[in-house]
């Protein structure tokens, strides 16, 4: 991490020296993150940290979809200070499964913007469901971020009668709201993962999904994309679990022990990684191992981004890209508020798939 913060550190340097001698004048295309990353050997993450620092430092504007380029103007030094509210939820202490799930993306987000130079403030559920409250902290505010799940008839009620922008983030399906959103799009990985089962010649498709909205989504559209590609819906098995496994894995856990010994030959797609693990209890302790005697397809990918029951990273798993999604959603943010218009954008970041041991894995 040290070394890290000194290569962005003397990366930020460089570059602002070339801005400053005209090396790279008013205007000039900077390379993307991958790019600055290839050439200087460095992570992604170090890349877009040097081009955070360089457009709060007012050297470079970043626009998305296009790039980021040289400013018209160096910095004066009179910078706007930006004050955004996260209305969100991050739990303390630390727990390792649910800051991968849910708590990486407030602390992504806040992290984001802090690295612009925003003052950044967290909201709580009450604050938005009360109207007087919410009215009162946003003459405080520039713009607000809000997770889906703060979303109901009242707070978005409360939320459309505020002037400032608003971008909602944390839903896997485009809805009629009247603010800005930022997406998963997991149909190329469903594609993806579609193909290759249709290639693999299951015997059959056993799905396991919590009966909440995302779980539903997520199974409704991976049984599209099965039939799209012509698998057999007779050979489709669905079990829906009312209880959220984050909360009560224990039924998770009961199902698994009760497909354990009738799994040979067949994909066993989960709607969760928490789902998984609880179920992957059970296989082990029935002596069936995933990706040997059957395959099993997660989604969320816990795995990549932190959580590591195993120690080591085991799920073939459909990646929810939660650090891109925040990080569009901060600089979608940024640009509404700099550049104010009508209307609402929607943007999309696609889903992949991350194939590791428990599923189409040719090396097993």
């Amino acid at each position: 991490m040290m070394k890290d913060r000194f290569l962005s550190k003397n990366l930020y340097t460089l570059f602002a020296e070339r801005i400053e001698s005209g090396e790279l004048p008013p205007g000039s295309c900077l390379p993307s993150n991958q790019q600055l990353a290839d050439e200087f050997h460095v992570s992604i993450m170090t890349a877009n940290r040097v081009f955070n620092q360089l457009a709060k430092s007012g050297y470079i504007r970043r626009e998305q979809g296009r790039g980021s380029f040289v400013c018209d103007a160096l910095p004066s030094g009179d910078r706007k200070i930006y004050h955004i509210g996260i209305a969100d939820q991050v739990t303390y202490p630390v727990i390792s499964i649910r800051n991968a799930a849910l708590d990486i993306r407030p602390k992504t987000i806040s992290h984001y913007l802090q690295d612009y130079g925003c003052a950044v403030q967290m909201i709580n559920y009450k604050d938005v469901v009360d109207r007087e409250t919410l009215s009162c902290l946003s003459r405080k505010l520039d713009g607000l971020i809000v997770s889906a799940g703060f979303l109901d008839r009242t707070t978005e009620r409360n939320l459309s009668q505020l002037t400032i922008p608003i971008v909602v983030v944390n839903r896997e399906y485009l809805v009629d709201i009247p603010f800005h959103q930022v997406l998963m799009d997991m149909y190329p990985a469903l594609q993806d993962a579609a193909k290759r089962i249709v290639k693999g010649n299951y015997h059959e498709v056993i799905i396991v999904r919590e009966s909440h909205p995302h779980g539903m989504i997520r199974c409704t559209n991976f049984i599209k994309e099965l039939l799209r590609e012509g698998f057999n819906v007779k050979n489709i098995r669905c079990y829906s679990i009312k209880n959220i496994a984050l909360q009560d894995e224990s039924p998770f856990y009961e199902l698994g022990m009760k497909l354990a010994g009738g799994l040979s030959g067949k994909l066993l797609f989960s709607t969760s990684d928490v789902v998984s693990f609880a179920m992957l209890k059970a296989f082990a302790e029935s002596g069936v191992i995933p990706g040997r005697d059957f395959d099993l397809l997660s989604f969320d990918n816990l795995e990549g981004y932190g959580y590591l029951p195993q120690k080591e990273a085991m799920l073939t798993s459909i990646d929810y890209p939660r650090v891109a999604i925040s990080e569009q959603a901060a600089q979608l943010l940024l640009e509404k508020m700099e550049k104010p218009g009508r209307g609402t954008t929607v943007l999309k970041v696609p889903a992949s798939l991350k194939i590791r041991s428990t599923a189409f894995n040719s090396n097993r």
